[in-house]
């Protein structure tokens, strides 16, 4: 993840994860809550920035891993919470997981194709990713 101001914006991501509303799969509620509270407010530059020092220094993919694992604590425990669980289970872990790399893949190709709209370049992500879950259902089922 990104050297950021996360420390300041992860309390409004964490809310918006538990409210979204409980029909809506796991990993669309942390998509819908990371568009709706932290792609908002990314500043192209200092994003570009971010991503060639980490690229470019070994402290700095250390530290970014270190700032992605506590978004991955904050995002399984909202989404146990919205389960209405006490602690996160195997399924928040792995979602919060998955959602993780899935926005990290994002924004990295937003950076790498010049960054054109960050909303599009993770909907298109995400979208990549249930494509795969749908592809990866359908093979199972059909053996």
């Amino acid at each position: 993840m990104l050297l950021s101001d996360q420390s300041e914006r992860l309390p409004a991501l964490e809310a918006a994860v538990i409210g979204r509303p409980q029909p809506e799969p796991d990993l669309v509620a942390v998509q819908r809550a990371l568009q709706d509270t932290w792609v908002v407010g990314i500043d192209p530059d200092r994003t570009v920035r971010a991503i060639h020092a980490i690229g470019s220094s070994r402290l700095l993919l250390g530290r970014s891993h270190e700032v992605g694992y506590t978004w991955q604590i904050m995002l399984s425990q909202a989404l146990a919470q919205r389960r209405g669980l006490d602690e996160p289970d195997q399924r928040c872990w792995i979602a919060a997981t998955i959602a993780l790399s899935t926005f990290g893949e994002a924004v990295t190709g937003w950076v790498r194709d010049g960054c054109p709209g960050t909303a599009d370049a993770v909907d298109t992500t995400f979208a990549t990713l249930h494509q795969v879950c749908r592809n990866t259902v359908s093979r199972r089922s059909s053996r």
